[in-house]
């Protein structure tokens, strides 16, 4: 389920990379909503159409940093306001207690350079600079 682009590419990847480049595309923004996602996700082609409403179940299960975990333990997002609009996670934010550090899988929090196609490598760079921004 939302592996469209490549099959090795796991979903939380594709979010980060999808919640990335809207902050890129929109840099004075410091959040998205939940809709946004979703069809920055559906324009890249990692989510089907028809995917929308279990990929948003996912957004909130899953990937975000101040909700409690699921089966997941990554923080790839952090909410903004409670029930709210979706920013990146950087490093310092709250972080719901079964999310946190685990001795033998500490948790994800952005996607290592040789998980995601080298097209997206960039993103990368670019959120080491804008994790020290204020």
């Amino acid at each position: 389920m939302f592996h469209k682009i490549e099959d090795k590419l796991l979903s939380e990847d594709h979010v980060w990379i999808s919640v990335a480049m809207l902050h890129q595309q929109f840099c004075l923004r410091n959040d998205f909503s939940r809709n946004e996602i979703s069809e920055k996700s559906v324009e890249l082609g990692f989510v089907d159409d028809s995917e929308r409403e279990i990929f948003k179940a996912h957004l909130e299960r899953h990937w975000i940093a101040n909700i409690p975990a699921s089966q997941e333990n990554s923080r790839m997002l952090y909410e903004t306001t409670p029930g709210g609009n979706i920013r990146l996670f950087r490093p310092g934010d709250f972080t719901y207690a079964s999310r946190g550090d685990q001795k033998y899988k500490p948790p994800k929090s952005v996607p290592r350079y040789q998980e995601i196609p080298e097209e997206y490598w960039q993103l990368l760079e670019w959120y080491e600079d804008w994790i020290t921004e204020k």
